[in-house]
């Protein structure tokens, strides 16, 4: 038992003295919002990137010929060093473009590589690169018009345990 002083200097209560109605509480906060696809220019990032809007970022995950994606011509990689939010823009432009990959702590001014025909499940985990996957937007269709599933992000944050973020299938008939 530990007995802790009032800032006034007078003594607190022993925390089992405490009135049978004071309680500790542990709480659950649920956030739950789509991954939607406004195709708009992103402002330059300020601190390190978190998933934007039409953007799914897959953290350690570098993809490449014959490692779970093709590269895209001209772009493997981009000619120019640019922001993360230049490389998105530029991908979702290129119609055959599904993905791009950059240097983890490089997105203010890094290479950029187009990916398409990504395949997660073949990809390289645990590396200094980040893979940013294009949405399907709320219906799960792409901008292409081929439907997808959508993943909506269901966030959990639980005092001292952190945040923690799980993606749940949602499967849309076409």
């Amino acid at each position: 038992r530990m007995n802790h002083g009032n800032v006034d200097g007078s003594e607190l209560k022993d925390a089992d003295a405490l009135p049978l109605d004071w309680t500790w509480e542990r709480f659950t906060v649920v956030m739950v919002a789509e991954v939607t696809a406004p195709m708009a220019r992103l402002p330059e990032p300020t601190s390190p990137p978190t998933e934007a809007a039409g953007w799914v970022r897959h953290r350690g995950t570098n993809c490449w010929q014959g490692r779970g994606a093709e590269g895209i011509a001209g772009a493997d990689p981009l000619a120019n060093f640019v922001a993360l939010a230049d490389c998105q823009l530029l991908c979702e432009e290129e119609a055959a473009c599904e993905g791009v990959i950059m240097i983890r702590g490089q997105e203010d001014m890094g290479q950029c590589w187009f990916r398409r025909n990504v395949r997660l499940s073949a990809c390289l985990q645990d590396t200094v690169y980040d893979l940013w996957m294009l949405a399907p937007n709320l219906l799960g269709i792409d901008r292409r018009g081929i439907p997808h599933e959508t993943f909506p992000i269901v966030a959990s944050v639980d005092p001292g345990q952190g945040e923690s973020l799980t993606r749940v299938p949602i499967h849309i008939a076409a």
